[in-house]
């Protein structure tokens, strides 16, 4: 089965490139809504303090997002585009949760059954991974932000949220250690790094949870990912025995690479209707077998102990799979298409040269909590024992089938779920 995908928001509204390459990879684009911009609702503020969740309030933004003065405007505009796509169910605009008044005081059960995360599971991860220096500038890594000259243009995409300071006896968030010489652009570009954390803690827990893939399409955002992946692998080699085999053979999957390469002039010059036309049977049939390959992988991962044994299996499953593919390549001939498959490391230089830029629709493996617990708040935090924590997601990860992007599908009982 073809999986759901959801592009995760920046402060600019998605590319029409974003989404025609997510058409094209994806069963169902969800969007998410210019009024969801919080990375917890800011109702349950206080659950996230760990208050029983029979009265709170709404103090206002917890670490909200900023955007672009014509956001709301470009976001009409996008949905107008996409609307063939809409009509057809394969694009949706959505909320992670249903927004109440500022202000407003909630007696009994706090309703947030609309909200499908642990709030203070999230704000605690957000929270220790923005109060580290290298995942406050590595989030920054962006094209549009790098592109802003004018002081004032940064400002305006800085908002302040109530997450962000002092904690009872813990400290509030530390600013970005560049900009020394301008303290109020080094507080805007930190509030911008902390939103940015945010997202990308909220979306992967939402994807995670609703058994669809996140899309990033910021570099900062695949930075901070890449970043987890290598902590994650980091601490668990560090902690986990040797002897604890089940992780040394997950962790072989890693070595397994899918890249999907077509040529961006060619898709730019599509309509959304031509693209859908694109999304044919063998389209379906190819994607298919994609998600077959990710979920026999792992099981050839945790069912052989050698690695040559892995290596070999493996590779079989590989050109079983591109012997697949080949049919789609030859069928989107229009946008150049090229499926790499591969064991071991690929990039883009391996990738077809065309004479414009590439555009790479691909996937690698991984789970939500390895990533974000053991690539964050373990590593950042130095645990140095974590042996039942590991087992406890061990249990979690025995269930998990098919990572999205670098994988967040196939929910299993997570920290991310409310309780």
């Amino acid at each position: 089965m073809i999986p759901d995908t959801l592009i995760v928001p920046t402060e600019y509204v998605p590319s029409a490139i974003d989404i025609k390459r997510a058409l094209l990879s994806y069963n169902k684009i969800l969007l998410v809504t210019p009024t969801d911009r919080d990375v917890i609702p800011s109702r349950t503020f206080g659950i996230a303090m760990g208050l029983p969740p029979v009265m709170t309030w709404d103090m206002g933004p917890v670490q909200p997002m900023g955007k672009t003065a014509r956001y709301d405007n470009d976001f009409d505009e996008l949905a107008s585009t996409l609307k063939d796509a809409i009509d057809q169910g394969v694009v949706e605009i959505i909320s992670t949760y249903k927004e109440i008044s500022p202000g407003s005081i909630l007696f009994g059960t706090v309703g947030i059954e609309d909200y499908p995360l642990n709030p203070q599971a999230v704000f605690w991860i957000y929270r220790s991974m923005a109060s580290d220096q290298a995942l406050l500038d590595a989030v920054l890594h962006d094209r549009y932000l790098s592109s802003l000259t004018n002081k004032e243009d940064v400002l305006a995409l800085a908002l302040q949220g109530c997450g962000e300071g002092k904690i009872n006896d813990i400290q509030e968030l530390p600013l970005t250690d560049k900009y020394h010489e301008d303290a109020e652009l080094r507080q805007a570009i930190s509030r911008i790094s902390y939103a940015r954390l945010g997202s990308v803690v909220k979306y992967i827990g939402y994807c995670h949870e609703k058994n669809i893939v996140p899309v990033l399409p910021s570099e900062g955002y695949q930075k901070i990912t890449n970043l987890l992946l290598q902590n994650s692998s980091s601490i668990i080699r560090q902690n986990v025995e040797p002897s604890d085999s089940f992780w040394v053979r997950l962790n072989r999957i890693q070595n397994v690479i899918h890249e999907d390469f077509v040529d961006t002039d060619a898709l730019e010059s599509l309509s959304i209707k031509e693209i859908l036309k694109l999304r044919s049977k063998v389209w379906g049939k190819t994607f298919t077998a994609k998600e077959k390959l990710f979920e026999s992988l792992r099981e050839i991962a945790l069912n052989t102990r050698n690695d040559d044994d892995f290596m070999n299996e493996a590779t079989q499953q590989v050109k079983s799979y591109r012997a697949e593919a080949e049919e789609l390549e030859s069928e989107w001939k229009k946008v150049r298409l090229k499926l790499i498959c591969e064991i071991g490391v690929v990039s883009t230089a391996a990738a077809p040269k065309f004479v414009g830029e590439i555009t790479q629709i691909g996937n690698g493996m991984g789970s939500a909590e390895l990533i974000l617990v053991a690539g964050g708040v373990w590593f950042l935090q130095q645990v140095k024992e974590i042996g039942a924590q590991t087992i406890e997601l061990q249990e979690r990860e025995a269930k998990f089938r098919r990572g999205a992007g670098f994988g967040f599908t196939k929910s299993y009982p997570s920290l991310f779920r409310k309780q």
